[in-house]
């Protein structure tokens, strides 16, 4: 079973869904830092690190193309809520 995951953070949610029998296809994380633990937490999981709207608009080293998705069978897309020190700062 096949799975994208969107705003990823640090990836705790991605383990989750990696124990339950998914391979996560690719992870999309906006946030440098966030981003930075992504990939250390997950090393093998493409990653684009930007703004989500670019998400299959922009190319990025290693990261499944439109037409690759297109081609392929996803089983699950989800994404994270955002983390309670975001939401607070966002106020």
């Amino acid at each position: 079973m096949k799975a994208v995951s969107l705003f990823s953070g640090a990836g705790g949610f991605c383990e989750g869904v990696r124990l339950a029998g998914f391979k996560i296809a690719c992870a999309v994380e906006q946030d440098i830092y966030a981003a930075k633990t992504y990939a250390a937490n997950f090393p093998k999981t493409p990653l684009f690190n930007s703004d989500i709207k670019r998400f299959l608009v922009d190319d990025a080293p290693g990261v499944p193309s439109r037409s690759q998705f297109a081609k392929s069978e996803l089983d699950l897309v989800f994404g994270g809520p955002p983390c309670q020190g975001l939401a607070h700062s966002q106020r």
